[in-house]
């Protein structure tokens, strides 16, 4: 085989890769659509806050979904549209069945240590509007420049 052949043939497999990558171009593992089916943004990742808010492991999915077939909050009381994890106190998790050490028991654990029922769930939600905060990040926090004229006085007294 000659120098020309094998020139020859290695840019043909050159060829045939570019070929390739414009045949199949890198997966996508994450786009949004808009309403009518246009794509609207594509990504090789998946964001963080989708990925922590969807993408749980399937025991996470599945524990919460079992726990939530408990007693409702608005089986018991009047609600008005209240969230899920208040609808359901057994959403809630991480309440362990571990005793602590007696001699250093207080009375907060004791009552942190009981897992919510229907009865400690609030029955109407009232959010908080951020207009205030959210003036303040744009203007920021009033800061007085002026000249400060005024005589210190001193702790101790000088004169006899």
């Amino acid at each position: 085989m000659s120098t020309a052949e094998v020139n020859a043939s290695s840019s043909n497999e050159n060829n045939n890769t570019a070929a390739d990558d414009t045949q199949n171009p890198p997966l996508v593992r994450y786009t949004e659509l808009s309403q009518n089916g246009e794509v609207i943004y594509q990504s090789d990742t998946v964001p963080v806050e989708i990925a922590a808010t969807y993408l749980q492991p399937r025991e996470t999915v599945a524990q919460r979904n079992a726990a939530m077939t408990g007693e409702k909050t608005s089986d018991k009381y009047r609600t008005f549209n209240i969230p899920a994890k208040f609808e359901n106190p057994d959403y809630w998790q991480g309440y362990s069945k571990k005793e602590p050490n007696p001699l250093y028991r207080t009375t907060a654990q004791d009552y942190g240590a009981e897992k919510p029922s229907v009865h400690s769930m609030p029955t109407v939600y009232r959010t908080q509007s951020s207009a205030f905060t959210e003036h303040l990040g744009k203007c920021g926090i009033f800061r007085y420049q002026g000249l400060n004229t005024a005589v210190d006085k001193g702790r101790y007294i000088d004169k006899y």
